[in-house]
């Protein structure tokens, strides 16, 4: 209904660069609303679904679901944000590291829109019409899982040493080789960042 919420909440920073303080200072207020509200919304369906949990177990999973990277691929991704996102030229979206920050800062900053439009109850079900698959607590445990951190781990433990690693670079690719004993062996693997 208010389109210029859309606009100011799509509109990262970086694309004024420096000219329209008003409207950075805007968009930094609209995504600290939305984080703060994407934080009730996962906290309060977390309650619901674990009545059994302590609150040290809930603060674990909400921090695994309201992170970066889970903001990003839960719902950034899906509704493929980065085409409707007005981002500077200094941005670079093809870093994916860069990418999921700056997207998953207009996500909270478009939960806040939403909310400022339609209210709470629709800002509500848009966050867990993307996160409801999600918060099963197999599902909160393979978002937390940090593949090269246990790969370390299993390494130390039988080499007494930190794996070693290898890039190459192939076109916008790259691939990693890890070897870190025998008992181990070695792999390798690719994506668009080391």
């Amino acid at each position: 209904k208010q389109p210029d919420l859309l606009k100011a909440a799509l509109t990262h920073p970086s694309w004024h660069e420096g000219r329209d303080e008003k409207a950075h200072r805007e968009f930094e207020r609209m995504e600290f609303f939305g984080d703060a509200l994407l934080n009730f919304i996962i906290a309060g369906q977390l309650i619901q679904l674990y009545p059994d949990l302590d609150e040290g177990h809930l603060s674990k999973f909400r921090s695994t679901l309201v992170s970066r990277e889970a903001l990003f691929n839960v719902i950034a991704s899906k509704i493929k944000l980065h085409k409707y996102a007005s981002v500077g030229s200094g941005e670079d979206l093809k870093s994916p590291r860069e990418k999921a920050k700056i997207l998953a800062d207009i996500t909270e900053a478009l939960l806040a829109g939403i909310y400022y439009d339609q209210g709470l109850e629709t800002a509500r079900e848009f966050v867990l019409k993307y996160f409801a698959e999600h918060m099963t607590r197999e599902s909160i445990h393979e978002i937390a899982f940090n593949a090269k951190g246990a790969l370390q781990e299993e390494v130390q433990k039988k080499a007494q040493r930190l794996p070693d690693y290898t890039f190459e670079r192939h076109g916008n690719k790259f691939i990693c080789n890890v070897s870190g004993c025998a008992e181990l062996g070695s792999a390798s693997g690719e994506g668009l960042s080391k």
